[in-house]
């Protein structure tokens, strides 16, 4: 995977400031809590602020997608599983995945000895359109 080019003293100034003004507080306003107009002034405040020519390079550098896409993603919230409360439909109750947070994952390749002694996240990937997917994940419900 390409690495991100490095970015200006500037450029990292405006990153964080865009996740402290924007990101951060609108995380929990998600689906039917959302305000437009709380997002519309945190724009705006952000985009006063900064350089119009950094905001360019970063969105060019990063490939950033637009303020719209940007207020679509948090409008729609973070994925289920995520939220608070949320009970798996596998197991039928809440799935504490506090564990995830809780200290680093190392990426065990070639050697797997120690990996009794260490967490391990597997993720399986598959589609609802995927005929053998189905077929292994029929209990799912789709």
């Amino acid at each position: 995977m390409a690495a991100f080019e490095a970015e200006t003293p500037a450029e990292a100034f405006v990153l964080d400031d865009f996740r402290s003004r924007v990101w951060k507080p609108l995380q929990d306003i998600y689906e039917e809590r959302w305000d437009q107009a709380r997002w519309d002034a945190a724009v705006q405040d952000f985009t006063a602020r900064h350089d119009p020519a950094i905001l360019s390079s970063l969105r060019a550098k990063r490939k950033l997608p637009s303020w719209e896409v940007l207020e679509a993603q948090i409008k729609k919230g973070p994925p289920p599983f995520l939220r608070p409360g949320w009970v798996s439909p596998l197991v039928g109750k809440r799935v504490n995945l506090d564990w995830i947070d809780q200290g680093s994952f190392i990426c065990i390749r070639g050697d797997k000895s120690g990996w009794r002694d260490r967490k391990v996240l597997l993720l399986e990937f598959w589609a609802s359109w995927c005929r053998v997917c189905v077929i292994l994940h029929r209990d799912f419900p789709f």
